[in-house]
């Protein structure tokens, strides 16, 4: 094969090399766009080839296609949840549950109180010591920063109320005849609870010696809750 033809069949294998060419673009530009050349130097492009060897510098013309990059979705608003009222006896421990959603995550957490002592402040969920604490409601807040510097808070109210004791039951009955508990004779006490209680304690005596009574505590749908 000769120069002229190498440099010819060259050439022609220039023209078709940029038929189809794809560009890649930056940011914000088209994502890519798609060239077809139609004529180079005059000549039609007829299967991605031009019919006669083309040299120096030479005019193409087509069209170009581009498709553009969809903008990136924004991230939604930043939002601090305190969660909901905990309840405490005074000198008890409040479970504070706080959350947080949208922005750029990861997240950092700070509860700030007034009043009481804040155990865990830095974690999402936190406990209040109400210890010294009378009966009332105490506001605490949530405050969430996400990783790019945006900040919002949330308040909740703890409520905190004095537990207080009193009796329940104080009834007095004969003892059984000694000996008629083996028959199944039971003395039976039925105490209203009011609601809210957390705990309570029984107590039982008897004067007649010969009688050794089993204390058995049921709740009220019959299931046996201590003894």
């Amino acid at each position: 094969m000769s120069k002229k033809t190498r440099g010819a069949l060259a050439a022609a294998i220039g023209a078709a090399a940029v038929l189809f060419p794809t560009l890649t673009t930056g940011v914000g530009a088209a994502a890519s766009s798609t060239v077809e050349i139609r004529t180079v130097g005059g000549q039609t492009v007829q299967r991605d080839r031009v019919p006669s060897p083309l040299s120096g510098t030479v005019t193409a013309t087509g069209s170009a296609n581009s498709a553009a990059i969809p903008p990136a979705p924004q991230p939604k608003p930043l939002i601090a949840d305190a969660g909901d009222s905990p309840f405490a006896a005074s000198g008890d421990r409040a479970v504070l549950l706080g959350s947080a959603y949208g922005g750029t995550a990861p997240y950092r957490f700070a509860w700030t109180a007034n009043s009481g002592t804040l155990i865990g402040a830095d974690s999402s969920s936190a406990e209040l010591d109400t210890t010294g604490l009378g009966a009332g409601t105490y506001p605490m807040t949530l405050t969430v920063t996400d990783q790019t510097g945006a900040q919002v808070s949330d308040v909740v109210r703890v409520v905190v109320y004095q537990a207080s004791e009193q009796t329940l039951l104080e009834e007095t009955r004969a003892d059984l005849t000694p000996g008629t508990v083996a028959t199944g004779e039971e003395l039976a006490f039925d105490v209203a609870v009011p609601s809210g209680t957390r705990k309570f304690t029984v107590d039982l005596s008897f004067t007649n010696p010969a009688n050794d009574y089993d204390l058995e505590v049921y709740d009220p749908s019959g299931v046996q809750a201590g003894s």
